[in-house]
């Protein structure tokens, strides 16, 4: 019983952190309507086997999967042969995704009316094409205020005037074998791209565009799922990421309670390792270690960069009080991720 409380609170724990950041896709501001309502982020929580959280999944998102896979994710594809090959990626990819995940799949597009292939689809898309430009930074000690570790990520994706309409916080509660965790994710979508487990380790992944990606891999938001289900560290989380097989090239941040932090870039051959160093690390779409390194100009790190050399000048020297005033703080954190999003019509942003 006392294992159970435990579990219960830290879960309940969970959820509070995970809707103090969840946010829906916001517009540019010269888009965006100030009549309009606020935008909700549908919470879910999903309890049992495999079967079970797929059926409630599946129950709980019924009318807006269509709306994700069709008008949305089959959009971004130019043709009827490209939304083909699509599909048969994916299929492609299925060997490799645990048997405990496809069951999910597969009771959730049972339960949402839906074929298995798309919801295998809205769990594979993102492997075979790319549309996602992010930024994330994590800073601590003599950076933040009362040296908290804070994380902050930007996903910035092509939205069409459907994807930033449809965020779903899903919380899984885990059992003897799987962590507890909260992902930010789309409706049919049961891997992660961000989010956080039990043991406060979180990730945010961001794409990596211009490497030759496979489809002999674990589609990698279901990777990522895995990180957050198995792993407690961030050293965990590096060596899960090494012995999986892996398709896209991407950055994934994680960081864990110890105030522990890393980037994993990772192509379906190479993995490297970038920790955090001197109370902050940023990353956005760029390889930077060397063993991948292709460092490309980008303004968002520079950006980032510039931003947290202004914290150090300003707390360098300064007095106790002036000091404590110039740390970062949620909400400090909060704008330098606002400075950073992308700026156009086409594009939204989940912070």
């Amino acid at each position: 019983m006392k294992d159970k409380t435990r579990q219960s609170l830290v879960v309940a724990l969970l959820c509070a952190l995970a809707l103090s950041f969840a946010v829906c896709g916001r517009m540019p501001a010269q888009e965006a309507n100030k009549d309009a309502p606020e935008c909700e982020v549908q919470v879910v929580h999903l309890y049992g086997t495999p079967r079970e959280k797929g059926l409630a999944l599946g129950a709980a998102v019924k009318e807006r999967v269509p709306i994700l896979v069709e008008k949305y994710l089959m959009a971004l594809v130019p043709n009827e042969q490209s939304q083909k090959t699509v599909v048969e990626r994916g299929l492609s990819m299925e060997k490799y995704i645990p048997a405990e995940y496809i069951e999910e799949m597969k009771a959730a597009a049972e339960a949402a009316g839906v074929t298995y292939e798309r919801i295998l689809v809205a769990n594979t898309f993102l492997d075979v094409e790319r549309t996602m430009f992010c930024s994330c930074f994590a800073v601590k000690g003599e950076l933040t205020k009362k040296g908290t570790l804070l994380f902050g990520r930007n996903l910035d994706f092509v939205h069409k005037d459907i994807a930033h309409k449809h965020s779903v916080l899903a919380i899984y509660h885990g059992d003897a074998d799987h962590k507890s965790f909260a992902t930010l994710t789309w409706p049919g979508m049961i891997g992660t791209l961000s989010g956080m487990n039990e043991s406060g380790l979180a990730v945010a992944v961001m794409n990596v565009h211009g490497y030759q990606d496979s489809i002999e891999g674990i589609p990698y938001t279901l990777l990522f799922r895995m990180v957050l289900e198995k792993c407690t560290t961030v050293d965990e989380a590096i060596e899960l990421v090494k012995s999986s097989p892996r398709t896209a090239g991407n950055n994934l941040m994680v960081c864990d309670s110890r105030k522990d932090a890393v980037v994993i870039e990772m192509t379906c051959k190479r993995v490297g390792v970038r920790r955090i160093k001197n109370d902050a690390i940023i990353s956005t779409n760029h390889f930077r270690t060397k063993e991948l390194e292709r460092i490309a100009s980008c303004p968002r790190f520079s950006s980032l960069s510039t931003q947290i050399k202004r914290v150090r000048t300003a707390i360098a020297g300064a007095s106790t009080e002036a000091a404590e005033a110039a740390r970062i703080d949620v909400a400090a954190a909060a704008k330098m991720l606002d400075i950073v999003a992308f700026n156009t019509p086409l594009v939204a942003t989940m912070q």
